[in-house]
């Protein structure tokens, strides 16, 4: 073997030893990292939950009411209270400031309904509840928020104007005898064709479609569109709520 020979060896075993050094300790830095967690990330509380959590939450307010308490509904009904909603209720005197947090006296004899659920954000919702009487019935608003990633009670209202509205029907728009430049829903009732309602659509109205809800854009909306509003009625015009797509 001549030197040329030699060294070219040499040389090609040094670098051989190089690389097997480094694939080395590459392994070993590798083998010291820690794995990678396996645990699912942390998802916001479903609006299922939103609408359970407040329909138990008035099942519990019946629930309390004189004669016959329940102290174990007691519990549950101000463990489900926001932090803003616990200022307004002490525990010891949960019945009487319950009656005034709901805003009724009497208990629904007939028992309680969703109506609807009205979803703002990931982090609050609106369940609209019947109170049914004998002789009618109450609506109320039920308001939820997050807090420590639990749906909460934030407070319970009637509708903010007027009655609740929740018909079926038809889209229009600038038909003579309708005040222009305004959506109008053209629905029926027994023995009360063709009636109309003007809808006043604001930033928190939302629309649904195929269960996508979405801010309401009302230049996408097409004339004879059939359409679900629900939403508070005063004086002839309706506040749309929630627009479902039909």
């Amino acid at each position: 073997m001549n030197k040329k020979t030699f060294f070219i060896v040499v040389i090609s075993l040094i670098l051989i030893l190089a690389g097997l050094i480094y694939w080395s300790l590459t392994n070993y830095e590798k083998s010291e990292q820690p794995p990678e967690s396996t645990e699912p990330a942390a998802t916001a509380p479903s609006h299922e939950e939103a609408e359970l959590v407040g329909y138990n939450f008035m099942l519990d307010f019946v629930k309390i009411a004189p004669p016959q308490t329940d102290s174990e509904a007691e519990d549950r009904v101000y463990q489900s209270l926001s932090s803003r909603a616990k200022g307004q209720v002490d525990r010891q005197t949960i019945i009487g400031d319950m009656a005034g947090f709901v805003g009724i006296q009497d208990v629904p004899g007939q028992g309680v309904s969703v109506e609807d659920l009205q979803i703002v954000d990931d982090q609050t919702a609106i369940l609209i509840l019947g109170l049914n009487y004998s002789g009618g019935r109450a609506i109320r608003w039920v308001y939820l928020v997050v807090e420590d990633g639990q749906w909460k009670v934030d407070k319970v209202t009637e509708p903010a104007e007027g009655a609740l509205f929740d018909q079926t029907g038809n889209l229009t728009r600038d038909n003579p005898g309708l005040e222009a430049g305004f959506w109008y829903l053209v629905y029926e009732m027994p023995g009360q064709p063709a009636l109309t309602k003007q809808l006043l659509f604001e930033s928190s109205s939302v629309c649904a479609q195929r269960a996508e809800n979405m801010t309401c854009q009302t230049e996408t909306f097409s004339q004879g569109e059939k359409v679900r509003i629900i939403g508070e009625e005063t004086d002839g015009q309706v506040r749309v709520v929630r627009l479902e797509h039909q």
